[in-house]
């Protein structure tokens, strides 16, 4: 037993080792590629939803499991949780996007980028049907 969980330690030290340092690789390569112009505009599309991202979790990825934990013998309690938990978040992320193109709609800087920001939106409809 001591023999495998030396080998996790072993395999997850790596994976975080590669999660850490791959980044200092391909930052740079995709800056040299895409210019600096276009990596500004990709990182503040992705803050911009990023932002999206936390209003819509407001919590619930606490919150959710602890309350299905909690009724884990009612499939329609945990189904009920699943479901408010879902049309919040949703509802949460259309307050979001709403927000968003009103700032694409009244910034001439923000509009210039609107596709990329919308594209970017597909990280927070994601993050929504994540359980």
């Amino acid at each position: 037993m001591n023999k495998k969980i030396i080998e996790n330690a072993i395999s997850l030290s790596l994976l975080q080792a590669v999660t850490l340092f791959l980044p200092l690789i391909t930052i740079p390569y995709i800056a040299i590629v895409l210019g600096p112009s276009l990596v500004g505009d990709i990182s503040f599309s992705i803050a911009a939803i990023q932002i999206i991202m936390t209003i819509s979790d407001y919590g619930f990825n606490l919150t959710g499991p602890r309350e299905i934990a909690v009724h884990r013998d009612s499939k329609e309690k945990v189904f009920d949780i699943w479901l408010s938990v879902t049309i919040l978040k949703i509802l949460l992320s259309f307050l979001g996007a709403l927000i968003l193109l009103l700032a694409c709609i009244f910034s001439k800087k923000i509009n210039n980028n609107i596709e990329l920001i919308f594209i970017s939106f597909l990280l927070v409809i994601g993050n929504i049907v994540y359980p």
